[in-house]
């Protein structure tokens, strides 16, 4: 399976990439043909140097009053060149079973359409889109510019490797271990799909987890997405249908979402002795069924930023239970709320190729700000009224030249009222990143984090899978938190033995967790491994083998560890907490 090139103004054709020609077909209407043989043969001559029809780089098309597109032209490509291919007959089977992405796949992320002025802001932010959808190893979207002044914009995509075995272990000093062992589909039968099925092992329990996200399954404006846990100790899924805010264009959203659980949640508590830690577990049992209507509309949204204006409109039954007595005598009610949102945007991404991984990825730097507001009525089950407040606040900039960025944030929600307790939480993050040279890279980050009054499974949980790395599962547990991380990476080898990239990584860790009638608990690790990925994979991102040395009091096990898991990405925007709810693999 090779090249196959389509116009938006014909059906299909093929393409040679051995000579580099589209070959035309038959039943077109002259005039059209005659057209995309002029697209495709600008194509082609841009490619050999002819000078009759020139290709130009955006710039230099747009040096006059920018011209309207006239043609879209997409070239897909299938995982290996058939030079890679070539050179192995597993590549050349790959491709054989790899289904290519499809052409309507690739259009429904471009900005730009037919009779619009060509704008290198919305080519850029079309390139980005498909990126993100981390099924594409290159992207390029060139214009082409035919004699009579017509433009054409080609858009060249080779596709990633996209059906990847979902094996990952964690292991602690301890021998606890969690994994997954399954398969993920990010591009299924070629559109654009995500299908994942596993086999799922925590510290506390074990059982399947399965996710799908379908982009505009039920038509052009809607989509759907679900992941499902069916564990050892409860179930639980969460679901959301209808029409995102696609891009920064989109003018409008309608959702569903919601989640439905039966299922055990642990709060932990660790306690300091003598040379040693002890660790307290108390068992809630959970049900909840939680719906919410979103709706949003964007008052201001062009390429570069956007303003949106919102409402959400919540239905909730949710409790917690410490015996089937507790559970027996509860009040079952139903509890509503009414909330408003306002956010807004403006554009800015960095792209840097091995930075989180060996792939190129757009570092999300864009200013944004997100105020909430929500209304617990008396009238609709609540305790009394109660008023919630939040704020999200981020920004970055690209730094030391354009080799680095900057980036921090702020998160932050309270309620009073309508509950017995108020409550709330709000998370501090800065962290910046810096590109020595094409094959390394380094990053620094700090997080911090108060919880109050929180639910059972909200608590902070440092160590094992988040930092500090090495120490056991549940090591800093509470309501209060802080770590920070410095790492640096060396991207060696992308294609050992032709199917594995092949990094190093060396690192220190250090924060702890603790509640507020505790003394801060913290402690490090520093040590360096392995970083390992895919040779085809489109994903920047990268697993870890990691040899760590845990610095710090209370020590449970050897100091020296072997740390295996996901690598870091960075900025890191996820808190360190257990996670309850069921998810799609990251």
């Amino acid at each position: 399976m090779g090249l196959t090139c389509h116009t938006q103004r014909t059906d299909e054709a093929s393409f040679d990439p051995g000579t580099a020609h589209c070959m035309r077909l038959v039943h077109r209407r002259s005039a059209r043909l005659r057209r995309v043989l002029l697209v495709t043969g600008a194509l082609i001559l841009s490619n050999t140097g002819i000078s009759q029809l020139t290709a130009q780089e955006p710039d230099t098309v747009l040096a006059s009053a920018p011209p309207v597109i006239d043609t879209v032209l997409v070239v897909r490509a299938t995982v290996y060149t058939e030079e890679e291919a070539a050179q192995s007959s597993f590549y050349r089977f790959m491709n054989r079973v790899h289904i290519v992405t499809k052409e309507r796949v690739i259009r429904d992320y471009l900005q730009f359409q037919v009779g619009e002025p060509y704008d290198s802001a919305e080519v850029a932010e079309s390139e980005r889109h498909l990126r993100e959808k981390d099924i594409f190893r290159e992207i390029s979207i060139d214009s082409v510019r035919l004699e009579d002044g017509r433009l054409a914009v080609v858009v060249r995509t080779q596709d990633g490797w996209s059906l990847k075995p979902k094996v990952s272990i964690s292991i602690a000093s301890t021998g606890d271990w969690t994994g997954q062992f399954g398969l993920n589909q990010l591009n299924l039968l070629g559109g654009g799909n995500q299908l994942y099925v596993a086999y799922v092992k925590e510290l506390d329990r074990d059982g399947l987890n399965a996710s799908v996200d379908f982009d505009r399954i039920l038509g052009p404006n809607i989509d759907f997405a679900a992941n499902y846990a069916g564990l050892s100790d409860g179930k639980n899924g969460n679901w959301v249908l209808g029409l995102p805010f696609r891009n920064t264009e989109s003018s409008s959203r309608y959702e569903w979402d919601g989640l439905a659980a039966n299922q055990n949640v642990l709060r932990y508590r660790v306690q300091d002795v003598q040379d040693s830690q002890v660790l307290d577990t108390t068992t809630y049992r959970r049900n909840a069924f939680i719906n919410n209507i979103n709706a949003g509309m964007a008052t201001h949204h062009e390429t570069a930023d956007y303003l949106r204006l919102g409402a959400t409109l919540g239905v909730r039954q949710e409790a917690f239970y410490l015996s089937p007595e507790d559970q027996e005598m509860a009040d079952d009610s139903v509890y509503g709320t009414v909330g408003v949102w306002a956010e807004i945007s403006k554009t800015r991404y960095q792209q840097l190729t091995g930075f989180n991984g060996f792939g190129t990825e757009d570092l999300d730097l864009s200013p944004l700000v997100r105020l909430t507001a929500t209304l617990a009525p008396d009238g609709l089950g609540w305790q009394g009224t109660g008023v919630g407040l939040g704020l999200e606040a981020s920004s970055g900039r690209t730094a030391f030249n354009g080799r680095g960025w900057a980036w921090t944030s702020i998160k932050g929600n309270y309620q009073w009222g309508g509950m017995a307790q108020d409550s709330g939480r709000v998370i501090f993050n800065v962290a910046a990143g810096y590109k020595s040279a094409a094959r390394h890279s380094t990053a620094i980050q700090l997080q911090a984090g108060r919880l109050w009054n929180e639910k059972p499974g909200d608590e902070f949980d440092l160590g094992f899978d988040n930092a500090p790395r090495g120490w056991p599962a549940h090591s800093f547990v509470g309501n209060r938190m802080w770590w920070t991380t410095i790492e640096h990476r060396y991207y060696a080898v992308d294609k050992f033995l032709g199917l594995l990239a092949v990094g190093f990584g060396a690192f220190f860790d250090y924060g702890g967790a603790w509640y507020g009638d505790q003394e801060p608990r913290s402690g490090g690790s520093l040590g360096a491994g392995l970083r390992l990925a895919p040779a085809a994979s489109p994903v920047a991102m990268t697993n870890r083998i990691d040899l760590a040395y845990k610095v710090g009091s209370n020590l449970t096990g050897s100091r020296w560890v072997v740390a295996l898991g996901g690598g870091f990405a960075f900025p890191r925007r996820t808190i360190p907490t257990i996670s309850y709810t069921a998810a799609a693999p990251q």
